[in-house]
């Protein structure tokens, strides 16, 4: 945990852009908090073998890695760097540097997948997407077409929301905000609601 946190930080620091700033600590407990999400107890059930759980939670580390570290970096970062078309490149470059030991998608970005706890590697995001299905009495503005990112942010959402740890979800104007969290509580039955504000 401290050589892999220490040692992004230290490669990040000269070119990292955050909307709000955070400090290592915050960072680390994200990485936590994504791993009391996804460490369940069957990871370890599932497998009577030491090394297939060593690999499991390897790929589960790795997967809170990214979004507990890189889930709060912006994309004007990439400014900063110009040795990268973007600044999620660096971290991209960074965390499979890291983590080399794991299998990560060919010409894959960390973002585009996820954990598949069907056999604990990452697969891309475009397998979890939803099928559109229109409803007639939906107004417009409350219409989601499922897409790979509408997927990646409510499942990152959800996996913080369901552990009752505090989400901050922000972007630009008009992406989508505010119809991807209605859905995602929809979906959980605003049980979760007051996690935002």
């Amino acid at each position: 945990f401290q050589n892999t946190v220490d040692q992004c930080l230290a490669k990040l620091k000269p070119y990292q852009h955050e909307p709000i700033p955070t400090v290592p600590i915050q960072m680390a407990t994200n990485i936590c908090n994504f791993l009391e999400a996804l460490i369940t107890k069957d990871v370890f059930k599932q497998s009577e073998n030491i090394d297939e759980t060593k690999r499991r939670l390897g790929y589960i580390f790795a997967f809170s890695f990214i979004w507990g570290i890189g889930g709060s970096l912006d994309s004007s970062s990439h400014d900063r760097v110009s040795s990268f078309e973007k600044f999620k490149d660096l971290f991209d470059y960074i965390a499979k540097d890291i983590f080399k030991h794991l299998v990560f998608p060919k010409n894959e970005n960390v973002f585009d997948f996820f954990v598949d706890t069907d056999n604990y590697s990452f697969n891309n995001w475009e397998t979890r997407v939803d099928d559109f299905e229109y409803v007639k009495d939906t107004p417009y503005f409350q219409l989601l077409v499922p897409t790979t990112d509408t997927t990646k942010y409510s499942t990152v959402m959800e996996y913080l929301i369901t552990t009752q740890k505090p989400t901050f979800l922000t972007g630009y104007t008009g992406v989508g905000k505010s119809v991807i969290t209605q859905n995602l509580l929809f979906k959980l039955k605003v049980k979760y609601s007051h996690s935002f504000s």
